[in-house]
């Protein structure tokens, strides 16, 4: 076991770490680190072979001035960081940050206007796309645009790069996003999970993933996409893409707050309010073991592509990586 710091500089004992992944080579972490409730959130990228950790895009004077807003993402190779940029008229602008270009390449994408706010970020699987969560307006439109990254990157005009909008019914907030290549899993604030077939063969496939009113902070598919799971204040649910069937209902002996997959599909981690990770094998998702080291609550957890370590995201920054 190895416990590490993120960034010493913002070992605020009520900056929490979560939606913690690892980089597609295995040898960084990236996590939004910031408080639960308010203050602005950043992600911070650490290096696990070189142990030191930064913030990633660097703070300007305008950042530590902005309002807070929806988490921030990081791409699957943590390269790419979108942040949404909070105004008088809310939480209406995109920043897209290249960080490994030098200088950082930066790309804002326009105002969406009408009233409407971004409500969540993201990134599809392969990080070719790039996923924007919108709500309100007069209309009530809300929809998730998906923008080529691509296109962005190279200077095209914004509206070259802008796919088809994924409708949302009205009065849906997006609040998180997975992708598996072929399917689009947006969560909502209403406690809903609605599956899109990017092919367009199937129609949209809703399933309610916790109580009325209870966003879905998180969701995943498994390594063959056949799976999604969600992740709600409390509980973490298994479902079959296929059929929109409930598969199981895991439960732990505290909240649960995040869960990720091992490479082979063979086991799902939790992590959990009360410092524990548990490991359910995913044949009948029975508890196949539990860990804690003494560290308070756990707020996300990860597992490297090799399926050889795993790492939990406590409070003050603080992340434990362990071999699997």
């Amino acid at each position: 076991m190895r416990l590490i710091q993120l960034d010493p500089s913002l070992a605020d004992p009520e900056r929490v770490v979560r939606n913690l992944r690892f980089s597609t080579d295995g040898r960084s972490l990236a996590a939004v680190l910031g408080k639960p409730d308010s203050g602005r959130r950043v992600v911070v990228r650490y290096h696990l072979g070189r142990d030191v950790g930064t913030v990633v895009p660097e703070p300007s004077d305008e950042d530590e001035n902005r309002e807070d807003g929806p988490d921030p993402a990081a791409s699957p190779d943590l390269e790419l960081v979108a942040e949404v940029l909070a105004d008088y008229a809310g939480y209406d602008r995109v920043r897209l940050t290249d960080t490994w270009a030098k200088p950082p390449e930066v790309v804002e994408l326009p105002s969406v206007g009408d009233g409407m706010a971004v409500t969540a970020v993201g990134f599809a699987a392969g990080g070719e796309h790039l996923l924007v969560g919108l709500a309100g307006g007069e209309a009530d439109a809300c929809r998730v645009l998906r923008w080529d990254v691509g296109k962005l990157l190279d200077g095209d005009d914004p509206a070259d790069a802008l796919l088809d909008p994924v409708p949302l019914a009205d009065g849906t907030e997006p609040v998180a996003f997975a992708d598996s290549g072929r399917w689009l899993a947006v969560g909502t604030s209403q406690g809903a999970a609605v599956l899109f077939d990017l092919t367009g063969t199937r129609r949209p496939l809703t399933v309610t993933a916790v109580g009325r009113r209870r966003r879905v902070s998180q969701l995943g598919f498994s390594p063959d996409g056949r799976r999604l799971v969600t992740c709600g204040t409390t509980t973490v649910v298994v479902w079959d893409v296929a059929s929109g069937d409930e598969l199981a209902r895991v439960a732990g002996p505290a909240a649960l707050t995040g869960f990720a997959f091992t490479p082979d599909g063979q086991h799902l981690l939790t992590s959990s309010a009360d410092g524990t990770v548990c490991r359910f094998d995913t044949t009948d998702f029975a508890l196949a073991d539990r860990l804690a080291w003494g560290l308070g609550p756990l707020h996300s957890v990860a597992v490297a592509p090799d399926g050889l370590t795993a790492a939990a995201g406590g409070d003050a920054g603080r992340v434990v990586v362990w071999d699997v």
